[in-house]
């Protein structure tokens, strides 16, 4: 989750980035060693020194992701191309 926060520019305080994996993580980055119940962390300077990083999220989320996709699209469909597809649709399409 360290080098996902970096990537995604999630290095300064009041930020949060989801990364999703088998999980999805919620990373929080605060300035100071701070937590909250159902949470863990904060870890102290991570990923960065001089700054604390907390962490929620929902195990095994995109791992029901991918067996959703494999079920209603198949396997040949990758995730681009389902991504594309809905960026198409406004938000609230649909009653969504």
């Amino acid at each position: 989750a360290f080098v996902g926060m970096i990537g995604l520019g999630c290095i300064h305080p009041g930020q949060l980035c989801l990364i999703t994996g088998s999980s999805h993580l919620h990373c929080v980055v605060s300035s100071k060693p701070t937590t909250a119940p159902g949470t863990w962390g904060a870890y102290q300077g991570a990923p960065l020194p001089g700054i604390n990083f907390g962490e929620g999220g929902q195990s095994s989320t995109g791992s029901i992701l991918k067996w959703c996709k494999s079920k209603i699209f198949g396997d040949d469909v990758d995730y681009k191309t389902l991504d594309d597809e809905a960026a198409k649709i406004d938000p609230g399409s649909d009653g969504l």
